[in-house]
């Protein structure tokens, strides 16, 4: 549900269309009544329940409640000009993404969301249910906001308006930025890490790959929870980059003096780069979508875009298919050949596992390179005669250019 809400989050970005979500809890209005804690009937009876509901709601709701999305499923995942043919493109009405005790309610206005809520909350009320004004949130998105915020009501409480929402685990941004999401998994990643130094990671009586083996089941595991729809650009991966460097250097009790290489520090640590877990997660994930029945609304929300709308113009923010693209050429993957490898799970876990390596090696070959220049501009520096850093002013030596730059700055002050 989270993948479906960050996609819609997405494509009415990139389309220029308002979205307004409500964020909802539903709390029982019985203690008496149900089965006991752990009853193994109580999922199947929770999902007829929750059924009964969706059917009662969407028969009480007309044909233009929530948000339209237009796809086609016979492959060709980004080709998006196939999405305007006037034959073989199929139609989902989203109104609802239920997860558990949680709802989250689409619409593309205000007027109507404000009915949704309405026949929703009426509904929940006849079915023996109440909604929990106080857990439930507004959540807008939109391109020219208003001058008034509007004003929901449930139940004829008010709701509150927030530009960023929690909703299972990862944070929604009203601009469809993840950087609130990355910031807070580094967040939990950095507390897991640090309940778990001393009795762990810095315990003497333990080898590496145990410590190793710990970091990468508890911290990796948190840092990296939701990746799978995260649209990251280069600064995110410098970002989680930096915090999955400072553990390894910890876990093995070496800093910046030591001069040790990326490449090193994970042989030792048994774990990858970033950018590589990032892309095996992102393939495995686009594979299982690609699998998943006809009827899945992941599926149809990968293949599909909104009904109405248009990008915008001079250079549109980059959309998760776009990642996905350029992460498949810069595994050596025809990305027109993805259909074909994702059917078979077996193949297309093999084809990630070859993607991941391969680009595990260019980025430790683009590595070398900056090494490699990096020591080159240090050689000519240092084989640069000290003459050219002779202040002509007062024949002081400086010790680099920059700081000859500095000095005759200084110099020119002083004159005013």
């Amino acid at each position: 549900m989270v993948f479906c809400l960050c996609q819609l989050q997405e494509k009415a970005r990139e389309q220029k269309k308002d979205l307004f979500i409500a964020f909802i809890d539903l709390t029982k209005a019985f203690d008496t009544v149900g089965v006991k804690q752990g009853c193994v009937l109580a999922p199947t009876l929770f999902n007829i329940f929750l059924l009964a509901l969706i059917k009662l709601t969407h028969a009480a709701l007309g044909r233009d409640a929530g948000i339209s999305i237009q796809h086609r499923l016979d492959g060709s995942l980004f080709n998006t000009r196939r999405l305007y043919a006037r034959t073989k493109v199929s139609s989902t009405r989203v109104i609802e993404l239920q997860y558990a005790d949680d709802c989250a309610i689409v619409a593309h206005d205000a007027e109507n969301l404000q009915n949704i809520l309405h026949v929703f909350s009426s509904t929940y009320t006849a079915m023996g249910l109440r909604v929990n004004t106080l857990k439930t949130e507004i959540f807008v998105q939109t391109i020219h906001p208003p001058e008034t915020p509007h004003l929901f009501l449930v139940n004829g409480e008010p709701v509150k308006t927030v530009e960023h929402f929690t909703y299972l685990g990862s944070v929604v941004h009203s601009d469809c930025s993840v950087d609130l999401d990355i910031q807070r998994r580094i967040n939990l990643a950095s507390s897991a890490f640090g309940r778990l130094r001393d009795r762990v990671f810095s315990n003497n009586n333990l080898r590496i790959d145990t410590k190793a083996a710990v970091y990468k089941a508890v911290c990796i595991s948190t840092l990296l929870y939701g990746s799978e729809t995260w649209t990251t650009y280069r600064r995110h991966i410098r970002t989680l980059e930096n915090f999955h460097t400072r553990c390894p250097q910890r876990i093995l009790g070496i800093s910046w003096k030591d001069r040790m290489t990326y490449d090193e520090l994970y042989y030792r640590t048994q774990t990858s780069s970033i950018e590589t877990l990032l892309a095996q997660r992102r393939l495995r994930w686009v594979g299982h979508t690609i699998r998943m029945p006809e009827n899945r609304l992941p599926r149809q929300m990968l293949y599909g875009q909104l009904s109405s709308g248009s990008r915008s113009v001079g250079g549109p923010k980059k959309r998760y298919k776009d990642h996905c693209k350029d992460l498949l050429i810069k595994c050596n993957v025809n990305p027109n050949e993805l259909e074909t490898l994702a059917v078979d799970r077996q193949t297309w876990r093999t084809v990630c596992t070859s993607a991941t390596n391969t680009l595990a090696i260019e980025t430790s070959r683009k590595r070398a390179e900056n090494r490699s220049k990096r020591h080159q501009r240090m050689a000519g520096a240092q084989a640069t005669p000290r003459e050219e850093h002779l202040c002509h002013k007062c024949d002081q030596m400086c010790g680099s250019r920059i700081g000859l730059n500095s000095h005759l700055r200084w110099h020119e002050r002083q004159s005013h």
